[in-house]
């Protein structure tokens, strides 16, 4: 089984109380964990539900800093408080090496990664394919070939405007962890979605379940959520921190 579960899912700066975009994929068959994007405030989030010794691999999709700040915080909870010695990947984008003050040394092996290629973080395989958003930013396919259930599927749009397709990750996807910044009455102002725009690129993706994420904070979340819905034609899920969804290719279900 294949899981998801969201420690932050505030776009370009943390609302009230929240967190910006991350999210840890686990692999309950052999317990490969991995971490995708760290954004500010969601450190906290992880230590609510995972240990240090769990995460294996680190995602990093882009430079900006709502996605990556809290690699800071784990590197030095790494350094002097969880006692953690086996060293972290850190998968990226090139430049993004560069920004970090404490993720650096032996714990940290950085393997910097370009749109076309493909990796391997324990028994996930990842694929890795540039969006419409400044500078390089990488969305992902996350896939595991399950003993029971055969191969389970997860794509990641990190962020992106609207002149590229999460058809990119592969069609029939089990679910696709999509941002969806505001709703449809700001279309085109920025590099990024609306509800309605991720909708419509789940439903002609052939997602089989979609999840939104990375909301401006001063926009209403479940607005983007029905706009969502209803260009998707399919249920919704909608990020919340501490949600965890099971990812099964015929269903998925909440935890």
């Amino acid at each position: 089984m294949l899981t998801v579960t969201v420690l932050g899912c505030d776009g370009s700066h943390q609302a009230m109380g929240g967190a910006c975009s991350s999210y840890v994929v686990k692999d309950w068959a052999t317990g490969g964990t991995l971490l995708v994007d760290a954004g500010s405030g969601s450190f906290a989030n992880y230590q609510r539900f995972f240990s240090l010794e769990d995460v294996d691999a680190v995602v990093l999709s882009h430079s900006h800093p709502d996605h990556w700040a809290d690699l800071e915080s784990l590197a030095v909870a790494m350094r002097y408080t969880s006692g953690r010695s086996r060293p972290l990947r850190i998968i990226a984008p090139s430049g993004v090496s560069r920004l970090v003050q404490h993720a650096v040394g032996p714990l940290f092996e950085w393997d910097e990664v370009s749109s076309g290629d493909r990796s391997v973080a324990g028994s996930m395989q990842l694929s890795f394919f540039a969006t419409d958003h400044v500078k390089t930013t990488l969305a992902l396919r996350v896939e595991v070939d399950d003993a029971e259930v055969g191969k389970i599927s997860l794509g990641y749009t990190a962020d992106t405007g609207s002149k590229w397709s999460p058809a990119e990750l592969g069609y029939g996807l089990d679910m696709l962890v999509s941002e969806a910044t505001f709703t449809s009455l700001h279309e085109g102002r920025s590099q990024h979605l609306s509800g309605r725009q991720a909708g419509r690129f789940a439903r002609d993706a052939g997602a089989r379940r979609l999840m939104v994420t990375h909301y401006w904070p001063i926009e209403s979340r479940e607005a983007i959520a029905q706009e969502a819905e209803d260009a998707f034609g399919g249920t919704v899920v909608q990020a919340r921190v501490g949600l965890g969804i099971a990812i099964m290719p015929e269903a998925s279900g909440r935890f």
